[in-house]
């Protein structure tokens, strides 16, 4: 199905989108960024595999934020515009 929008279009279909399976083979699950991916070392993202994709996606954002940062929580990082993938490299 494709909807084209125009200004006296109105969106009237709903997408129940489910969370995404994030993951990484660089560091495990709830552990910290190695330091190769920080600005204290290569300043390089972690390969990132993404599952849980809906079909409907049309591309990707990705919000790295650190509740546990000692000013607050602090975003690291914010990408959007992202195409489809399952898998980003590093």
């Amino acid at each position: 199905m494709t909807t084209t929008l125009t200004r006296s279009t109105v969106l009237t279909r709903a997408i129940d989108y489910k969370p995404l399976s994030i993951s990484s083979l660089a560091f495990p699950n709830g552990s910290s960024i190695p330091r190769k991916y920080t600005c204290d070392g290569d300043n390089k993202n972690p390969p990132i595999r993404i599952g849980g994709i809906p079909r409907e996606a049309i591309s990707l954002a990705i919000i790295v934020d650190d509740p546990d940062a000692p000013i607050g929580t602090w975003s690291h990082w914010l990408c959007w515009n992202i195409p489809v993938t399952h898998l980003i490299r590093e």
